[in-house]
């Protein structure tokens, strides 16, 4: 990061119309403020997007480390489901023998 400041994610959005694009330029240059709540909503679905391997295309990493990051993101992601449907049946044979127990 260039003279101090703080890191931002910096994210392209996929425009219909040219005068949109302009915008989301202008605002790569100038940078994303992190109190911008509208910003923090964007890139909360974007990590939804990523950790659920769904990946739409329609918010793209531009930096390196930012694409580092989101590869780990789906990773866990992946990871995570996965564990989760592994899991599923062990806790449903539980609450199968703690019903059975109860009766």
């Amino acid at each position: 990061v260039a003279n101090g400041q703080q890191p931002h994610v910096i994210y392209l959005e996929a425009e219909s119309d040219l005068e949109s694009k302009i915008e989301s330029l202008r605002a790569l240059e100038s940078g994303f403020p992190s109190s911008d709540f509208s910003h923090f909503i964007r890139l909360l679905y974007f990590s939804v997007v990523t950790i659920t391997t769904l990946g739409y295309g329609d918010i793209v990493p531009i930096e390196t480390y930012t694409r580092i990051l989101v590869g780990v993101e789906s990773f866990l992601g992946a990871f995570l489901i996965s564990l989760f449907f592994y899991r599923l049946p062990e806790f449903q044979k539980q609450r199968s023998e703690k019903k059975v127990q109860d009766e």
